[in-house]
């Protein structure tokens, strides 16, 4: 059960409109985020392991990570909605992959 002030913030993180519009205008530079982690994740010798805290739909990590080795992804986010559509874009990870409704410090504590 989550305290009362976090239901207030887990109500704001499900709703998209913010977001979408937000991701789309590139306002937090999203785009050149993924293309920094894509390039770093080529680098890399040995299949990556990832944990996306806060991870939203999972959009950055399945861009910055989808020509990745990737051995397995944990995402993890208070918005249910946010959970749903990331276990429907984290598909390409089939089997490697888990994402799970959870506050962030609780999962961190675990």
């Amino acid at each position: 059960m989550l305290n009362p002030s976090f239901e207030r913030v887990k109500e704001v993180f499900d709703q998209w409109a913010m977001y979408n519009a937000v991701v789309r205008a590139d306002y937090m530079a999203h785009n050149e985020l993924a293309a920094t982690l894509a390039d770093w994740a080529r680098k890399q010798t040995t299949p990556l392991r990832v944990l996306d805290l806060g991870c939203s739909d999972a959009w950055l990590a399945t861009r910055a990570f989808r020509d990745a080795n990737v051995e397995s992804y944990r995402g993890v986010d208070v918005s249910d909605s946010s959970v749903e559509r990331a276990r429907n874009n984290v598909a390409c990870w089939q089997g490697r992959a888990e994402v799970i409704i959870g506050n962030l410090a609780d999962v961190l504590a675990a």
